[in-house]
């Protein structure tokens, strides 16, 4: 699937096909904000609820389907391929890892995951910073896609990024762009005259990004003491001056099919900044390498949703699944707060007073407070509420739904269980009871790789020289077979699948399958080149001594 770009009137038609992308952009945002609330405050009102079990329930559930601290990838070619080859992929896996690690491109894969529990879908995008690769969590309100009913984005022949720029972060972009003073020029121009307040507010984009709801709000909606409202969901203040100023400008990705390659078309209202004269992939890849045809058909962009829903986009939201129990929660919790009170403070009735009033009611409750009556007969009765232990059944049960939702076992969560009294019957009972939970983590580890690929396709665009381990192999990343593929080596990204992987290296190197640098390689515990280097120097100094001396070899056998 591709599309057919115009000679002509470019910007008519990316203008329009910008808007089919975007058609539900709008009612999504309302959808999303809902979510939001329940995430961060519990309620739909964003009034913080007594107990959000919403963002403990997605908080958990990310750390379960992936772990940024463990995570590790590894370079895979044929079997058939030289030694040479596979130790080079093996300092490409090492290079690739580093520099995962240290540009908190991890750490990004994790916030995207977060989200996208949250939201639904995010979108990661690679951008090659000052410094190597950068990572950006892309929400799906600035995301469109031109065919919803297509899950793939890989698939889509049309999708389109919208972001806000200040005018002098715009002008970085366009630094090497023949007309860069009438661009900036006519932006400028155009910024003075559509400003108005109507537009201003009428735009959703602004309403999400500078406007006065979440998750950014302005300085000018403060209150005259200069005191920040506190509301349930965090609201990050921009300076309405900042707001103003700033530039939307819209990303559209085409499948070209005159180019048979992605071509990026960068708009700013109705002016065309990419795309007219010259016609490319901005993905960060393509335009380093010039003509290496291998990269085409790359985008910068990777579709994180652990809730696929086939044949709609947008996957589906945690929140989706537990709102109404977070709504029985916050119900039961109110009635139970009411019935303390009660019982703490309870309603009493006065029998046989006369002209008993609220002073003397109150100097009755005061600390060493009395009344006189001269009746014997008179008294005060509490009628304090009985709390039934039902109440407290029925608010454990609610609380297990949760877990029941999200496929979360005693076990699952280091929790004993009932008739459970060795480490086989409870590893056992952890491998039946997380298959779901399996499912969901394999699919995130599938989109982690996704990523990392992306990443390694960066650095051989970068042309990284490196060195082979146990020679003078040096090499460029691009010199790597076409059909080096990267992956997440045993199931790292995921804590679901930590113990089954160290407990098969351990029964691997005892059978003798594996050496102590391999068991190294597939625990990776800290300081791991190190430990592999120093492993290997073992072997290589035990395989000469055996070779000096090979009656050691017979060393306590029987003849």
């Amino acid at each position: 699937m591709s599309l057919k770009l115009p000679n002509n009137n470019i910007e008519g038609w990316a203008m329009e096909l910008i808007a089919e992308c975007r058609e539900t952009a709008e009612q999504r945002r309302d959808t999303l904000k809902l979510w939001r609330s329940y995430y961060y405050t519990g309620t739909e009102q964003g009034v913080v609820a007594t107990y959000n079990r919403c963002y403990a329930h997605v908080d958990r559930l990310a750390a379960f389907l992936y772990s940024p601290t463990d995570v590790r990838y590894s370079v895979e070619v044929d079997e058939d391929e030289e030694e040479s080859t596979h130790a080079q992929c093996d300092a490409a896996a090492r290079k690739l890892n580093r520099t995962f690690h240290t540009k908190n491109l991890d750490l990004n894969f994790a916030t995207a995951v977060n989200g996208a529990l949250v939201d639904g879908v995010n979108i990661l995008k690679a951008v090659w910073g000052h410094d190597g690769p950068e990572g950006h969590v892309v929400r799906p309100q600035f995301f469109g896609v031109l065919r919803e009913d297509i899950d793939e984005l890989d698939r889509q022949e049309a999708f389109v990024h919208s972001t806000y720029l200040t005018p002098s972060a715009f002008e970085r972009t366009i630094t090497d762009h023949p007309e860069r003073r009438q661009l900036m020029a006519r932006i400028r121009e155009m910024a003075q005259t559509t400003k108005e307040r109507d537009e201003f507010e009428d735009d959703f984009f602004h309403q999400i990004v500078v406007g006065g709801t979440q998750p950014v709000a302005t300085t000018a909606g403060t209150t005259g003491s200069g005191m920040v409202g506190v509301v349930g969901v965090p609201t990050p203040q921009l300076n309405a001056k900042v707001a103003a100023s700033l530039i939307r400008e819209d990303e559209l990705w085409v499948l070209d099919r005159a180019r048979d390659d992605y071509t990026t078309i960068r708009m700013v209202k109705d002016i065309c900044i990419e795309g007219k004269e010259r016609r490319r992939n901005l993905n960060g890849v393509t335009d380093t390498l010039g003509n290496w045809t291998e990269m085409k058909g790359f985008h910068p962009f990777i579709k994180i949703c652990p809730n696929e829903v086939q044949g709609y986009f947008w996957g589906m939201s945690e929140i989706n699944q537990i709102y109404r129990l977070q709504d029985d929660l916050s119900d039961q919790l109110m009635a139970l707060r009411k019935l303390r009170r009660l019982k703490a403070e309870p309603p009493r009735s006065a029998v046989g007073f006369a002209g008993l009033n609220l002073e003397k009611y109150k100097a009755f409750n005061r600390p060493r407070g009395f009344i006189a009556e001269e009746n014997p007969n008179a008294k005060m009765e509490d009628h304090a509420p009985d709390i039934p232990e039902s109440f407290f059944t029925f608010l454990d049960k609610t609380q297990l739904l949760f877990d029941e939702v999200a496929g979360f076992t005693p076990v699952l969560q280091g929790q004993g269980d009932q008739g459970v009294r060795s480490q086989s019957q409870a590893a056992l009972l952890n491998r039946n009871a997380s298959p779901r939970m399996r499912d969901r983590a394999l699919l995130v580890e599938r989109q982690c790789a996704e990523w990392g690929e992306f990443i390694f396709r960066m650095l051989q665009a970068k042309d990284a020289l490196l060195q082979a381990a146990g020679n003078n192999n040096t090499f460029l990343l691009s010199q790597l077979p076409d059909d080096a593929k990267v992956t997440v080596d045993s199931h790292t990204s995921s804590p679901v699948y930590q113990d089954d992987a160290l407990r098969l290296a351990v029964v691997l190197q005892r059978a003798g399958a594996i050496d102590g640098a391999d068991l190294i390689m597939l625990t990776h515990p800290p300081h791991e080149d190190i430990l592999i280097k120093r492993a290997k120097a073992r072997e290589a100094a035990q395989a000469k001594l055996l070779a000096q001396h090979p009656e050691l070899l017979m060393k306590g056998k029987k003849k």
